[in-house]
């Protein structure tokens, strides 16, 4: 959420910082002067609390109005690197002193924020210099080491004193001590730091072509070093009293960032105000109570009850207006979407559907129609081919039918059924025929199978050995199969058994025939152009045994 308070938030540090520096001082002149007990208390403790409490909230007050997110960061753990050095101050003055070595790590803690410090605002420039749509590179992060390996120095100076070197191994608050190699590489690299996040910030405020971009960051940089001289070389009554080191640098420092964030070279969300009301979408931000924090100048009158209802689920303010809602950080979201368009759009995809359910009816009519004038000329053809093939053995079941009474029904009835299965058989070959000129050899075998339940209808006792392989033409199968059906037709009067062997496979086809209780028949066997067919007649003396061979012209 934007905070409207985030504006006041340094204005509060300002007012803490000043009220702890006027009662430091109203404190060390009654203490100096009147000898108030408890004088002592109130300047060891208010002031230093005033100072905390002004940091926290001007760090709260800006860490939701950064909208970068490295940049947030870095600001959020310098303004904890602040806190952090005025309670370790405030509890080794009040609770710890100088005079154990616990009070000598919280000062060498005093290092923690100014090494880390820079480091965060040396971060944080780069982000500015690079631009808030790109992300940092891992590899700047190697920057952290140095920091990592000096503040590993100053927490083992007892076993060096490479940082500090003290003239005596005992412990307070007066003990002199020199300045060793490792503080002033500590000095170099947080003013290499800060000289380097100058440049990348002034870098940026050289494209705005304004001086204050480039003047105003040099504020706080001046205001440290005057500071510092003042501190050092200064010789004004209370001035390092009342204006003691820690307080003093991180509210120059906050100054530092404060002015970053008011020039805009931070990127905040300050302007969203302002640009949210004067957007085109009507949308309003809300608190959690649901009460309006920013508008749209756009957004409409909204009811508490449709907001709790577009928290749940999108709502209906009127035929063309949706209601919609998001929770964001610390509040929610709503906004108005024109549904009209889709309405439109919507409607125009249910007529293209029933025209396209009409042309999908007209396609299902055209289709069936097709398929029905397909099945209509495959059972034409399928007539046509029979009458046409199979026009003198109808022609012959006609004629026994019209001339069979009760003497020779039975006959009558075994050679048409003998000839009915015979064309049954062949147009079935017919129809294969009509994917692939060849079909299997396994045909041969389920038509002599079909004819030998014929036989069995009619008391005739059928054995069978066959033996097929392959694939063999069509026309050959049926060619073989008329010859079959001319021959067990004309010995239909006096056979009683039959015995069929069978071979074929894509050189030939052989069948033998063994009739019993049949002698002298003739048949007229069937011509064809492709194939010789060559039958043999040997009578016996309770049988006859016909065998029937058919080849491959050679001439073909």
């Amino acid at each position: 959420m934007i905070g409207r308070k985030s504006n006041i938030g340094f204005t509060v540090m300002s007012l803490c910082y000043l009220a702890g520096i006027i009662l430091h001082l109203f404190t060390r002149i009654s203490q100096e002067y009147y000898d108030i007990i408890w004088v002592g208390v109130i300047q060891s403790t208010v002031p230093r609390c005033l100072y905390i409490t002004g940091t926290i909230i001007w760090t709260m007050s800006h860490s939701q109005e950064i909208v970068h997110k490295t940049i947030r960061n870095c600001f959020i753990v310098t303004g904890g690197l602040m806190v952090f050095w005025l309670s370790v101050l405030h509890v080794k003055w009040t609770f710890i002193g100088e005079e154990y070595f616990l009070g000598r790590l919280l000062w060498y803690s005093y290092y923690i924020p100014l090494i880390f410090a820079p480091l965060m605002s040396f971060y944080a420039s780069l982000c500015i210099a690079s631009g808030i749509s790109k992300k940092l590179s891992k590899w700047w992060f190697l920057f952290s080491v140095p920091a990592i390996i000096l503040i590993v120095l100053v927490f083992t100076n007892e076993l060096h004193f490479l940082v500090f070197k003290f003239d005596s191994k005992t412990f307070g608050i007066n003990v002199p001590y020199t300045h060793e190699i490792v503080y002033y590489l500590i000095l170099a690299y947080a003013i290499l730091l800060i000289i380097t996040m100058l440049i990348l910030v002034n870098k940026t405020a050289f494209k705005t072509k304004e001086i204050k971009y480039v003047l105003y960051p040099m504020l706080p940089i001046l205001s440290i070093v005057i500071y510092m001289l003042i501190y050092e070389y200064g010789n004004i009554r209370y001035f390092k009293v009342v204006f003691s080191l820690a307080p003093c640098l991180v509210f120059l420092y906050a100054f530092g960032w404060e002015i970053l964030i008011q020039l805009g070279i931070v990127p905040t969300n300050r302007k969203h105000r302002e640009m949210l009301r004067e957007s085109t979408p009507a949308g309003r931000i809300t608190d959690r109570n649901l009460v309006t924090q920013f508008r749209s100048k756009y957004a409409s009158y909204a009811r508490q009850e449709d907001m709790i209802s577009a928290i749940e689920n999108p709502v209906m303010l009127d035929k063309t207006t949706r209601y919609r809602s998001a929770e964001i950080s610390g509040g929610y979201v709503f906004w108005e979407e024109d549904v009209s368009a889709f309405d439109e759009a919507l409607s125009e995809l249910k007529n293209i559907r029933e025209k396209i359910n009409e042309e999908n009816e007209l396609l299902r009519a055209e289709i069936s129609l097709r398929k029905n004038r397909s099945l209509i000329e495959t059972r034409t053809a399928l007539i046509d081919y029979i009458n046409a093939e199979f026009q003198d053995d109808i022609a012959e079941v006609d004629n026994i039918i019209s001339t069979c009474d009760d003497n020779n029904l039975r006959i009558s009835l075994f050679k048409s059924c003998l000839i009915g299965t015979f064309i049954k058989r062949g147009t079935n070959l017919y129809l294969l025929s009509q994917e692939s000129d060849m079909v299997r050899a396994k045909e041969l075998e389920y038509a002599l199978k079909e004819l030998s339940k014929t036989f069995s209808c009619f008391d005739v006792s059928t054995t069978l050995s066959i033996s097929v392989q392959g694939f063999l033409p069509a026309e050959e199968l049926i060619l073989v199969l008329d010859c079959i059906m001319r021959i067990v037709s004309k010995s239909a009067e006096t056979m009683s058994r039959v015995d069929i062997v069978a071979k074929a496979s894509s050189q030939l086809v052989a069948i033998k025939l063994d009739l019993f209780g049949v002698h002298e028949i003739y048949p007229q066997k069937p011509e064809s152009e492709k194939y010789e067919l060559n039958t043999f007649f040997r009578d016996n003396p309770d049988s006859t045994t016909v065998e029937i061979l058919c080849l491959k012209k050679q001439n073909i």
